[in-house]
């Protein structure tokens, strides 16, 4: 069974979230516990700075409920954070996370960094042992389902994230960027992506690394770099603050931006998930903070309505193939066994054939090679087979193979 729990932006605001967001480390140790239960099969923890969400393969019978599981993970959580939860099971479940890789539920319509943060989640839950093959055909049939359709939906072509969406709303706020001395906070992905945007507009950039060694930190073309322990320093020189860390402490505080002070306002746009700005610094005169939170909802055109209608519609197959998959499991003992029954037809009846090889050992290599080959070939259209009919009349098919090898 496939089961989801979770929160996003569209349940809870920031401060909330925060609650629920973890680091790479935490993610790790929960991963290991939660495989531990009872019932438990895998786990994929999906955490971004817009949502938390844990995906579990189960035999149905666990020793814990999923809430109670989710709320295991976490410690600071109180009762009334409940109400910013939601569960999906089996086949909302599946739709939800393939609607997730579409960014049909991201902050910015059809966001180009979910897919790979997908992609992230699911590797991290590998290399922590917390996958199993539902998962892993599960997550492999969305992501590729999703690159797929996307390509094909117009609306999808203009390459949003929620960072360029972040920028574009400190331009409508009336912020200037040409010319004006910015500073990233962070290297990762996020760092890179608003360093490259801001750069675009003409800002003059400035981001920080934890350490710095010829070839070993990428750095974006155009931006010059300090290392983080100089930002505050810096800070006294900009005017606009990006920082998008995966740290879990602040990264400024308002005692820090106090001690800087400022002629000029200071805009600070936090990016990180718990967040990395102190809220407590837009109570400064000079400081402007905004948060997440400060993105305004979309609002749709007919044809974008159309468009997600289309996608959604389409989505449908894409998780009818992962049914599809799954109901296919149970006849794996019927296709393999029919395939070996093949293997055997094949070395009877080509028997003569093989004979006219004279040497023992070579004629024996040769049958092999030509058996495992016809068994292959069997095997291929078995599953182009349970791949295209429904499962009904695959059994049909099946039974009437067993019929001919007498099973």
């Amino acid at each position: 069974m496939i089961q989801m729990i979770g929160t996003d932006y569209q349940l809870a605001n920031v401060e909330k979230r925060e609650k629920f967001s973890m680091t790479k480390k935490e993610c790790a140790k929960v991963i290991q516990r939660i495989v531990e239960k009872e019932g438990v099969l895998g786990c994929v923890l999906l955490s971004t700075c817009n949502r938390t969400e844990l995906y579990i393969s189960s035999t149905g019978k666990t020793s814990l409920p999923l809430i109670k599981m989710f709320w295991d993970i976490r410690e600071n959580l109180k009762e009334e954070d409940k109400a910013y939860i939601v569960q999906y099971e089996e086949e909302e479940a599946v739709r939800h996370l393939y609607h997730v890789c579409l960014g049909l539920c991201s902050q910015v319509l059809g966001d180009e960094q979910i897919i790979g943060q997908v992609g992230e989640a699911l590797q991290w839950s590998r290399e922590n042992k917390g996958t199993n093959q539902e998962l892993e055909v599960l997550f492999r049939i969305g992501m590729t389902g999703a690159k797929e359709l996307k390509s094909q939906i117009p609306f999808f072509q203009k390459n949003p994230t929620l960072v360029s969406k972040s920028i574009q709303m400190l331009k409508d706020r009336g912020i200037l960027l040409q010319g004006r001395k910015c500073l990233v906070i962070g290297n990762g992905t996020m760092g890179k992506l608003a360093a490259v945007k801001l750069l675009e507009e003409g800002a003059d950039v400035t981001v920080t690394v934890r350490q710095y060694r010829s070839g070993h930190v990428e750095i974006t073309k155009g931006a010059k770099i300090i290392l983080y322990g100089d930002r505050m320093a810096h800070l006294k020189e900009c005017s606009v603050i990006v920082s998008a860390t995966q740290s879990p402490n602040y990264t400024i505080t308002k005692e820090e931006v106090r001690k800087v002070g400022g002629k000029n306002p200071l805009f600070f746009l936090d990016l990180a998930m718990p967040r990395d700005i102190d809220p407590k610094v837009g109570e400064l005169s000079f400081a402007i903070v905004y948060s997440l939170d400060s993105l305004e909802e979309e609002v749709y055109d007919e044809e974008t309505k159309k468009n997600i209608f289309t996608t959604k519609e389409k989505a449908e197959e894409i998780v009818k193939k992962f049914f599809t998959w799954k109901e296919g499991r149970d006849f794996l003992p019927n296709i393999e066994a029919i395939m070996e029954e093949s293997k055997k037809d094949f070395l009877f009846r080509t028997r003569k054939l093989f004979s006219s090889i004279e040497n023992r050992e070579e004629r024996q290599k040769v049958q092999e090679q030509a058996a495992k080959a016809a068994k292959k070939v069997s095997g291929r259209l078995l599953f182009q087979l349970r791949d295209k009919l429904e499962p009904e009349e695959f059994r049909q098919c099946l039974d009437a193979l067993e019929d001919v090898y007498g099973k």
